[in-house]
């Protein structure tokens, strides 16, 4: 039922993957390849994890991607907040006017549920951190 955009999943798939080895470099097309997507796709979508530092970027011959911080410290909500963006109230209720005073406004029968839906997907995703997804992958298993 939870669907992200295809650039939340590349994203989360290439943290994974440079998350295997923290301490490498992966080359773009290395990544792209693996996970049977294009390099351009995947060029933009790395650009903005550097651009929120979740990821690096080394130039030249031996140049590629490689994560911005340890694997422990980036969750899985990390990741996705860049590409899904925070959330707003008033995408969660048709009746919310996007300028309206959402203290005030009024609130369909659906956005309590709404809303606790979402504090829960985002407690689960702030709880899970790249290092403790590949160890209960078993780390060796590929992503």
């Amino acid at each position: 039922m939870l669907k992200f955009h295809k650039s939340t999943m590349i994203g989360l798939y290439a943290a994974l993957e440079l998350a295997k080895d923290p301490d490498g470099i992966l080359p773009t097309k290395q990544i792209a390849e693996h996970f049977h997507v294009s390099v351009h796709h995947l060029s933009k979508v790395l650009q903005q994890m550097v651009r929120a530092g979740l990821v690096r970027t080394t130039r030249g011959a031996a140049g590629g991607h490689s994560l911005g911080r340890e694997p422990g410290d980036i969750t899985l909500f990390d990741i996705v907040e860049v590409f899904e963006g925070p959330r707003t109230e008033h995408h969660m209720c048709m009746l919310l006017d996007s300028n309206a005073d959402h203290e005030a406004g009024p609130h369909c029968a659906l956005h309590p549920v709404m809303v606790e839906l979402d504090d829960q997907v985002s407690a689960r995703l702030k709880s899970m951190t790249l290092a403790s997804l590949l160890a209960r992958a078993g780390h060796d298993q590929t992503v």
